[in-house]
């Protein structure tokens, strides 16, 4: 049995990657999976490229080889996963232009903004999670746009609603 939800090995065509849907598809793509992957994709390519340019270009090299190579195989989502888990190797690259980011805002504005930036991601991560783990999400394939992003807060409002009625009763 394949755990992965893949059928077959599937194959790889370096001629017309999926690239636009490795990064903005519903089906695991890397921006509507991990909107904070934009943010850090900027402090990668701004603040990190201009301030230590061998480090940043490397990183951002090494963003366009894997998203280029993920994009070349056919099965591209990664199955049944949770997010873009075929791209969790963008984690240190994107990981500096977040701190480069990071650091600039710190000291335009100070903490306050990182803290909140920082703490929201966190719970929609922690929310998306949930809706993935208790099935309110699709295991594979595309999920509507609406139900991946609005369905955040929707969850919340019938979490908070269930809460309620234990609460009172």
């Amino acid at each position: 049995m394949n755990p992965y939800g893949i059928v077959g090995a599937g194959s790889f065509d370096l001629r017309s990657p999926y690239l636009v849907d490795v990064l903005l598809s519903t089906d695991r793509g890397l921006f509507t999976w991990t909107p904070l992957s934009v943010l850090a994709l900027a402090g990668l390519l701004r603040w990190l490229v201009l301030s230590r340019p061998t480090l940043g270009w490397l990183a951002a090299a090494q963003f366009a080889a894997q998203v280029y190579l993920v994009g070349a195989w056919s099965s591209w989502s990664g199955g049944a996963a949770f997010g873009p888990r075929l791209l969790v190797g963008l984690l240190p690259g994107l990981g500096l232009g977040l701190a480069a980011l990071y650091e600039v805002c710190f000291l335009r504005w100070g903490g306050r903004p990182i803290a909140v930036i920082s703490a929201s991601v966190v719970a929609w991560n922690l929310v998306l999670l949930a809706r993935y783990g208790l099935n309110d999400l699709p295991h594979a394939g595309p999920v509507p746009l609406n139900d991946l992003w609005l369905g955040q807060l929707r969850f919340l409002l019938t979490l908070g609603s269930h809460l309620g009625n234990l609460l009172r009763g």
